[in-house]
């Protein structure tokens, strides 16, 4: 009976890891690492998640910023509106030798979902992120970051949420590069044709 529970299991691991696949990833400077980008399945309007890994406040394990396909265009609107904020900001600190500032970017961004790992996984499905301006060490930062995560089956269980830090203009394109829109579709249309042949 225990071999049978312990091969049920591992078939479930498997099934739910493939649930979800790297299309991409992205790179922060600022932590010296990438960061993947995975998609879920298409449901039967073509529609689909983004499973975004981003970098956790505290010592959670694991975040993932869930972005639906839906949301994406308006995520991506907002994203350029901070980062041409920041832009203009890390021109005007250059020219006026600013050396340290912190400061909000009042740029609103709709609500995301995000994953988090508190013993297994955890959902919030109703998350606010909110662009912030950050000079440290000569380093001009643009940060993307999420209040608190609660768990929705569990109020108790918790994470302080998580924080994206891009150090250029750059590094902001090549996140949204990382989850653009066509070429997910692109690539999950052609694993479920492949899928196809096999029915």
């Amino acid at each position: 009976m225990n071999k049978l529970m312990t091969l049920a299991i591992f078939v479930l691991g498997i099934t739910v890891a493939k649930a979800q696949e790297k299309i991409s990833d992205y790179k922060s400077s600022y932590f010296s690492k990438e960061y993947k980008v995975e998609v879920g399945k298409l449901d039967k309007k073509g529609a689909f998640t983004f499973y975004i890994e981003v970098p956790p406040q505290d010592d959670t394990k694991t975040i993932a910023m869930m972005l639906e396909s839906g949301d994406q265009p308006k995520f991506i609107i907002s994203l350029n509106e901070a980062k041409t904020v920041y832009e203009k900001w890390v021109s005007t600190a250059k020219s006026n030798s600013v050396t340290n500032l912190a400061k909000d970017i009042s740029v609103k961004f709709s609500h995301v979902a995000a994953a988090f790992t508190y013993g297994d996984w955890k959902f919030d499905y109703y998350v606010t992120i909110r662009p912030r301006f950050k000079i440290v060490e000569d380093k001009y930062l643009l940060i993307i970051g999420s209040d608190e995560l609660v768990a929705s089956s569990n109020q108790f269980m918790k994470s302080e949420g998580f924080f994206m830090v891009f150090e250029s203009v750059a590094e902001v394109d090549d996140f949204i590069k990382a989850i653009d829109l066509g070429m997910a579709q692109e690539f999950l249309k052609k694993k479920s044709s492949k899928e196809e042949l096999f029915n």
